[in-house]
């Protein structure tokens, strides 16, 4: 088995679940974030749980877009001349709204 490894990975990142815990939405392949919680903000995972991730696979974080929904992670094996950061440290809270309230709206 072929296994890629990227010199670059950018990962999208709820905001919603903030910087400060880990958390994951379990995969499941019939997933609907809007059927699972009416808001339609229930999906992916915490910054905090990718950086962790991406700790163990051997990349750094160095930061998230403006938008705050992507984060950028580079392998540790180059010198990329970046200082990691912590999830609290490049946490950017969301610039978009798409939630939704009990009947939709």
């Amino acid at each position: 088995m072929s296994v890629a490894r990227p010199a670059i990975a950018i990962i999208e990142y709820n905001s919603v679940f903030g910087a400060d815990r880990e958390i994951i939405v379990p995969y499941d392949p019939q997933f609907s974030r809007t059927a699972a919680h009416y808001s339609n903000l229930y999906f992916g995972a915490s910054l905090a749980a990718l950086c962790g991730l991406a700790r163990s696979k051997g990349y750094d974080f160095v930061g998230s877009n403006s938008a705050g929904n992507n984060a950028y992670f580079i392998s540790s094996e180059l010198q990329h001349g970046r200082k990691p950061l912590t999830a609290a440290e490049g946490y950017v809270a969301s610039r978009f709204a798409e939630s939704r309230d009990e009947q939709g709206q």
